[in-house]
């Protein structure tokens, strides 16, 4: 099976802050390796020092790898340099039925170990008996120039029920990662074995002893995240993460992103997205563990009152498979699979201040049985001036106070200076304009039987003028606006350049108008 996945350019090769235990600081080296390795995407690496016979355990469970490296492993006259590379993409070809179930990392020593070096990579499938954890196995791939690098199969290893990790004994290191069988493959490649005959077992090599002293020097971390009872033991495990990106004021696009329970892909979702909100992350398995999915229900009905919101998803069903996140992490996809939903909120007079709006969560096995979107209103600011005897909205700048009928009063400039554009591109499309500007409201029906730009233009125009608040304004610019949005072609472009100079109008003002479309 051939996999290709092509990752972005700008993905940066972070430095990781992670401590080594039993490793004097002034003995580590953090940064980037020099050299740079063709056709690998690499998300972080740690890079280090081991002078003689001291020992070194590296945990590096934010990346999803640990290794102990046992006292004696170099000898006393000699150092060696360690670099362990976490990665999220590549070309490269796994073995004909298996499935990538871990991240993939480069391991590379300086120097030949003189013991064998015991690492643990963590995966996604929750073992619940010794038959699953036959399914598990490690594989190899050398650094080579030729691509795609091919992993091989390798005997040895050995995965725990109930953990993430599994580990092997190796003195020769590469890319290594972890793969599942599928279950027709399954007679035919165990876990702990292999019929192709390059593929060989590290831990034949060296004694009985040694091997149970590396067994016992490390253990791989316990994750009180894991709720094993309701988790389907047939299923890897995965997690969705929700982010909001501010478009704009009370208006927010959320993002659901959906990948394999890894340390390293939620990195590498955290460097993805670093202006980003980060929310809720969701852990779960698939009811169905063959063609299992993951659906937002945007249509249950609501506790709580959302008066003046819109949640608008932005395709329908709002749902992601396990098909898609299984390809991503096998190297298949470029980006992981997401729903976007958009957030949007009007100033009116009784749009509710808070939003909770519940999302319950289909198809799936988890604590968790719904997300919340939780947003505030922010209001605009206003005072109220009175003057001879009348109450009438207003806005503060460094200048002093501005009135709705002064803005109102710019807005009608900006129209006059473009009076004679839009006339003529009125004339070829009267009708629709007319048809488009009843249903929103902005005109009459006798209007629209016998249109003219003259009389669409001066209805909007004089509909302001009985407008008091600044709110008011700016929906009903709002609304004209959006109508040549709607009609596309040169209306789009003539909308644009409306909206753009009623803000820059408006902003010389002091108001700051927002007209979102």
């Amino acid at each position: 099976i051939s996999a290709g996945l092509t990752v972005p350019d700008t993905v940066e090769q972070t430095k990781d802050t992670e401590s080594l235990k039993n490793a004097p600081k002034d003995e580590l080296e953090e940064g980037l390796h020099e050299e740079t390795v063709s056709g690998i995407n690499i998300v972080s690496q740690k890079l280090f020092r081991l002078h003689g016979e001291e020992p070194l355990s590296l945990n590096w469970d934010k990346f999803g790898f640990l290794m102990d490296i046992e006292e004696g492993t170099i000898l006393p006259s000699q150092s060696c340099e360690i670099c362990i590379q976490a990665i999220v993409g590549g070309e490269f070809e796994l073995p004909e039925k298996t499935q990538l179930v871990s991240g993939i990392y480069a391991i590379s020593f300086t120097q030949q170990p003189r013991k064998p070096v015991k690492m643990l990579i963590q995966h996604c499938v929750l073992l619940k008996s010794e038959t699953q954890a036959n399914h598990l196995s490690f594989v190899l791939a050398p650094l080579t120039k030729s691509l795609p690098r091919k992993f091989k199969l390798v005997k040895g290893g050995k995965f725990c029920l109930e953990s993430q990790y599994g580990s092997i004994i190796r003195s020769e290191f590469c890319l290594a990662a972890i793969v599942k069988h599928s279950l027709d493959n399954s007679d035919d490649n165990s876990s702990h074995t292999s019929s192709d005959e390059e593929e060989e077992s590290e831990v034949e090599n060296h004694s009985t002893e040694e091997v149970q002293t590396i067994e016992e020097s490390i253990q791989p971390p316990s994750d009180p995240t894991l709720d094993t009872h309701c988790m389907d033991v047939s299923d890897n495990l995965y997690f969705g993460q929700i982010y909001y990106e501010k478009k704009n004021t009370n208006y927010w696009l959320m993002k659901f992103l959906m990948l394999q329970r890894l340390n390293i892909l939620m990195e590498y979702m955290r460097t993805e997205h670093p202006n980003d909100e980060k929310d809720e992350t969701v852990w779960f398995t698939f009811n169905d563990s063959t063609n299992g999915y993951i659906e937002l229900n945007l249509n249950m009905p609501q506790e709580r009152p959302h008066t003046g919101w819109t949640i608008a998803p932005h395709k329908q069903p709002l749902r992601l498979t396990q098909r898609n996140a299984d390809l991503y992490i096998s190297l298949k996809l470029p980006i992981p699979p997401s729903c976007l939903v958009t957030i949007l909120a009007t100033c009116e007079r009784d749009t509710v201040d808070l939003l909770n709006f519940v999302i319950p969560l289909i198809g799936i096995n988890s604590e968790a049985k719904a997300i919340c979107i939780n947003r505030s209103l922010q209001r605009e600011q206003s005072a109220v001036s009175i003057q001879n005897g009348n109450s009438e909205a207003t806005a503060t700048n460094k200048t002093g106070i501005v009135t709705t009928d002064q803005l109102i009063q710019c807005i009608k400039e900006v129209m006059e200076r473009k009076h004679a554009s839009l006339s003529k591109l009125f004339e070829d499309s009267l009708k629709s304009v007319a048809e488009e500007m009843l249903q929103a409201g902005l005109i009459t029906r006798a209007l629209a039987r016998e249109p003219s730009f003259d009389a669409i233009n001066g209805s909007f125009l004089n509909a302001m003028d009985f407008m008091e608040e600044f709110e008011e304004i700016e929906q009903h610019c709002t609304k004209f606006i959006s109508v040549f949005f709607k009609l596309g072609g040169p209306f789009l472009a003539a909308g644009k350049a409306i909206q753009k100079n009623i803000v820059e109008a408006a902003g010389k003002l002091g108001v700051d108008i927002k007209i979102i479309l």
